[in-house]
């Protein structure tokens, strides 16, 4: 089954997406989008529950819809990480746009931009 969304709701979503880095009383809510991907997508390698988070999420961006945390992406001196957006926000470009303010900010100095290329063929 194809569950590509309408090319409208695409456009919903971006307008009504805000990305920025994560606030320190928000890393709760991030752990527990980060579980709940993690557990969707990689739950049998994972039978007695994920493992304890040591994340040091104060270099994560946020995808904020609704006041709702509805992706993260970690990024580190020159890398984007990883990349986790909720499943019911999935094809609707709340990756793309945080991929994108990982580029902007490699842009301007924050995170490495030809690292970021580099990262990417592997």
């Amino acid at each position: 089954m194809n569950r590509r969304r309408s090319p409208a709701t695409t456009a919903e979503t971006a307008r009504d997406l805000s990305i920025r880095r994560v606030l320190p009383g928000e890393f709760d809510p991030v752990r527990r989008l980060v579980a709940a991907v993690v557990e969707e997508v990689y739950g049998s390698l994972f039978p007695m529950g994920l493992p304890d988070d040591d994340t040091d999420w104060r270099a994560a961006l946020v995808a904020v819809s609704d006041e709702t945390i509805v992706g993260v992406a970690l990024t580190s001196e020159n890398t984007i990480d990883d990349l986790w957006v909720a499943a019911d926000h999935r094809r609707r470009g709340v990756g793309s746009a945080l991929i994108a303010a990982a580029e902007l900010e490699s842009v301007k100095g924050t995170i490495d931009r030809r690292a970021c290329a580099s990262q990417q063929g592997t």
